[in-house]
């Protein structure tokens, strides 16, 4: 779907929500700046995202695809702002690296590097593909 705005893709959101779960969700959703970069094939943020959560709804924080907001985070450290921070890991990035010339190097840096910035900004991982 494309959406005029912020408000009306959080309309679609909630609304898609209340069907699976069977009531209205009244937490808030928050958008942040990000870019499209080719050479990963990833969205990733532009900025602090952080910054984008005022405090007062700074409880619990879910990351989807936690490497893509932390792989080049220079801000607050998640864990740091967020009271319980949870990262859902979609996208088994170590098989892509695996594929590529040098593969077997390149995975291992990406599982260290992965490994060291998910640790460093959530609580608790759940991955859902190996």
């Amino acid at each position: 779907a494309i959406f005029e705005d912020p408000e009306q893709q959080i309309q679609h959101i909630r609304g898609w929500l209340a069907g699976r779960v069977g009531f209205e969700p009244t937490f808030a959703i928050h958008f942040y700046p990000g870019r499209y970069a080719i050479d990963k094939g990833s969205i990733v943020p532009v900025g602090d995202i952080t910054a984008c959560v005022p405090a007062e709804h700074a409880d619990v924080a879910v990351l989807e695809e936690p490497e893509h907001l932390t792989w080049f985070h220079h801000g607050t450290r998640w864990s740091a702002k967020f009271t319980h921070v949870v990262g859902v890991i979609h996208t088994n990035y170590l098989e892509y690296a695996r594929r590529e010339k040098n593969g077997a190097r390149k995975e291992a840096v990406l599982r260290g590097v992965n490994a060291t910035v998910a640790r460093a900004h959530c609580h608790k991982i759940i991955k859902l593909s190996n």
